[in-house]
């Protein structure tokens, strides 16, 4: 996307114009980003500072408020900067390891534990670093299915649903591991299990 330059002259098309004397504009907040897309802003002042990285997570009344215990489906666009190993959309836990419901990019797409011991982990096709997918996973006791891009959903029928407590986006089941490290452009959550057919659809072009 191209941007025109900020003047205060007339034409914009010539920000080399050299003022009048007394006019002026000021700039407030302003960001230099070195990558190819805004990251959230870091307001400075006369040094350099560092922010700790943006971990996002929902728990308490805002997540039980609107979490369906036992089932669900969730839809992502989301694309991540490696595919090499799991970077998490999202992650429903209890705040660790043991208990989750994860969506991500790269070796696993939908995986499922409980105690522990590993329940459902689902995936369809591959992905490529930084280019967006859409992602759509069901689960329900012994109901388990996922999609990527309108692919054939791969379903399970066998394997429990975790108690969870907290919603994590773009890190994983304890908030400080199994970052995205890429983009979410959006994420929404249906508190119902939908077909493999309905899932097909939330994901094709």
């Amino acid at each position: 996307m191209a941007l025109w330059p900020l003047s205060i002259d007339q034409n914009p098309r010539t920000p080399n114009w050299s003022g009048n004397g007394t006019s002026g504009i000021y700039v407030w907040g302003a960001q230099i980003e070195a990558l190819a897309f805004p990251t959230s802003y870091i307001p400075t002042t006369t040094a350099q500072v560092t922010r700790a990285s943006d971990n996002a997570s929902m728990t308490g009344t805002n997540f039980s408020s609107w979490y369906s215990v036992g089932q669900g489906t969730v839809y992502a666009e989301a694309a991540g900067s490696t595919v090499a190993g799991a970077s998490t959309i999202y992650a429903i836990s209890d705040g660790t390891g043991n208990n989750r419901i994860v969506g991500a990019v790269g070796s696993f797409m939908l995986f499922v534990g409980v105690g522990g011991v590993q329940q459902v982990n689902l995936s369809v096709g591959s992905d490529t670093a930084n280019v967006f997918a859409k992602y759509a996973g069901f689960f329900s006791t012994n109901n388990f299915g996922f999609t990527r891009n309108g692919a054939t959903a791969s379903t399970a029928s066998s394997g429990s649903i975790p108690t969870v407590t907290t919603l994590y986006i773009g890190s994983g089941s304890t908030g400080t591991s199994g970052y995205l490290g890429g983009r979410i452009k959006k994420l929404a959550y249906y508190p119902q299990t939908v077909t493999s057919a309905q899932l097909q659809a939330l994901t094709g072009s």
